[in-house]
């Protein structure tokens, strides 16, 4: 039992890390997709809908087949669409056409995202302890090696299009092979006889603040991870492969915070540092933007 439980971390682990080298390498070739399409701040913005409306529309969808459906087909459904359509953005030649692309990757995303994270709380309640934090800490460290990577082929000269097809191919085949691994049961119990499962959550106000906070996280989130890179090659002038490095510096503290989360929640509680933490963020947030320098 203790090394199903120790495989089913490690797996869930390498999930997150596969969700995370997905937007960190998408992350960094912004402006190289940006370049290659010729669009300008205005329209790049507009295409970089396209993966929140996926997510969004996809993210509601994954949870009411979660009510009745195992994590593991869900995983490895979104794993096809998050590794398959990555190097289709290249193929782009409209900002059209890019939205729509990234609508479908972005949708791969919300529904990884979703069922992974399924997976991972019921993994932490049978180990027993808080563990969540430390899943996503595996989220950041593929969100740095993504973008590390990243980098570092951009300062080389590696395309885009080789560029991704690497990565979706990794994403895919080990992805896949890791969610075969999951064995969670569907969230919702089997009801009695004549009666059907309920597939959407019932309405509260601690459901709509809880909303409220992801809203607010994401959108700083997807602020760093879309714009750092554009905003320090486009506005201050850094070198393309400088610029890539902007991403890296964010889920490199990312990952800082989320390894030392656990401990930080039992210690100050979840309410005290959610309103740290948010405070933290506004104020470094606003200071980099007043810096205006590399």
């Amino acid at each position: 039992m203790a090394d199903a439980g120790r495989v089913s971390r490690v797996t869930v682990t390498a999930v997150f890390g596969m969700l995370g080298l997905a937007t960190g390498t998408w992350a960094a070739r912004i402006p190289a997709i940006k370049g290659g399409l010729h669009l300008s701040a205005g329209v790049l913005g507009l295409a970089l809908l396209g993966p929140a409306i996926g997510s969004v529309l996809a993210m509601p969808a994954a949870g009411a087949v979660l009510a009745t459906r195992a994590p593991r087909r869900v995983v490895q459904l979104g794993i096809l669409a998050l590794g398959g359509f990555l190097p289709v953005t290249t193929l782009a030649s409209s900002a059209w056409q890019l939205f729509a692309v990234l609508a479908l990757w972005g949708a791969g995303l919300g529904v990884v995202d979703v069922a992974v994270n399924v997976e991972a709380a019921a993994v932490q309640n049978r180990i027993g302890r808080s563990i969540m934090s430390g899943f996503h800490a595996a989220y950041s460290v593929g969100g740095l090696a993504g973008a590390g990577l990243g980098g570092i082929a951009a300062a080389t000269g590696v395309s885009a299009r080789a560029d991704f097809l690497i990565t979706g191919a990794v994403i895919l085949v080990a992805g896949c092979l890791c969610a075969q691994t999951f064995t969670s049961r569907p969230a919702v119990a089997r009801p009695a006889a004549g009666q059907r499962p309920s597939r959407w959550p019932q309405w509260s106000w601690a459901l709509v603040c809880l909303a409220a906070m992801a809203f607010s996280s994401f959108l700083a989130e997807g602020a760093a991870s879309d714009w750092s890179a554009v905003y320090l090659h486009s506005s201050l002038g850094a070198p393309v492969g400088l610029a890539a490095v902007g991403y890296t510096v964010f889920s490199a503290t990312m990952t800082a915070g989320r390894l030392a989360g656990d401990r930080l929640s039992d210690r100050l509680g979840p309410a005290r540092l959610v309103r740290l933490s948010a405070g933290a963020a506004a104020v470094s947030f606003g200071l980099a933007l007043l810096a205006g320098q590399v």
